[in-house]
């Protein structure tokens, strides 16, 4: 788990930082919940994201907080089943049509 997550922040540094530098505009989108226990870095990390200068271009950060996660006894107040599906949907477009939050 630790080297996918790795490996999206990279690929993600790596998509910002050369779109950014033609001057477009960048959405960061991290599926998360208040519940995971690894989703706080990764809450920090977008916030991080967010508060470094692109250059010409700009960055944008969208967290989606999912619900699956409320059954296990820690209900996320911010928890949206609509976020969820749109988790589900956007991952049956990738070649690994899992889901996580990280």
């Amino acid at each position: 788990m630790l080297c996918r997550f790795l490996s999206a922040i990279l690929t993600s540094l790596c998509v910002i930082a050369s779109v950014s530098a033609g001057g477009r505009t960048v959405v960061v989108e991290l599926f998360t919940s208040e519940g995971c226990s690894s989703c706080p870095r990764a809450d920090d990390l977008l916030g991080d994201l967010l508060q470094r200068d692109w250059g010409s271009g700009e960055v944008y950060g969208l967290s989606f907080h999912v619900d699956y996660w409320d059954r296990l006894g820690w209900k996320d107040r911010f928890s949206d089943k609509a976020h969820t599906l749109g988790q589900y949907q956007y991952a049956e477009s990738l070649p690994d049509s899992r889901v996580c939050t990280l």
